[in-house]
């Protein structure tokens, strides 16, 4: 009698072991479910943000557009990437017009925001936007990060500030 209790106990615990491990395994492929699904949403919200700014970043080079759609706080990221991508590609007047559409979107207030946050890859986004922008009123915080232990980060805040 004691045996059979003893089988029986293991035959419980094996049970629920083979649950519990169902269980984890659903778990994990729900959550690769939803990782796929929220990063095929921002791919298809970048890509969106790409068609509607590329061609007004083109039209910059001969004047800036009287109007210009609304422009979400979450999509403004990838519109510094644009436009620091176009700004790099163009000489001469037509970096005015495009310093003009930056200071009508709120880009450069959006980069200052920037330049306070904690991931590394914002805040070099920041500093070359900024630096393109010749935005003296940070000049101060740029300054300091020129003693950064980071040599990277040194190097672009010495590039922004040239």
């Amino acid at each position: 009698m004691l045996a059979l209790d003893h089988s029986d106990l293991t035959l419980r615990i094996g049970s629920i072991a083979a649950l519990c491990i169902y269980a984890a395994v659903f778990l994990l492929l729900l959550a690769i479910l939803l990782l796929r699904v929220v990063r095929h949403a921002k791919e298809q919200r970048r890509r969106a943000v790409t068609e509607t700014w590329r061609p007004l970043l083109a039209q910059c080079v001969v004047e800036v557009p009287e109007t210009l759609p609304p422009l979400n706080p979450r999509d403004h990221l990838v519109l510094l990437y644009l436009w620091n991508h176009c700004y790099e590609s163009i000489r001469g007047d037509a970096r005015l017009n495009l310093k003009e559409l930056a200071r009508r979107t709120g880009t450069d207030q959006f980069a200052k925001h920037l330049l306070r946050t904690r991931p590394l890859r914002r805040r070099l986004l920041a500093i070359v936007t900024l630096g393109h922008l010749q935005e003296r009123s940070i000049w101060n915080d740029l300054t300091v990060m020129l003693q950064a232990d980071n040599a990277f980060l040194s190097l672009v805040v010495a590039k922004a500030l040239l």
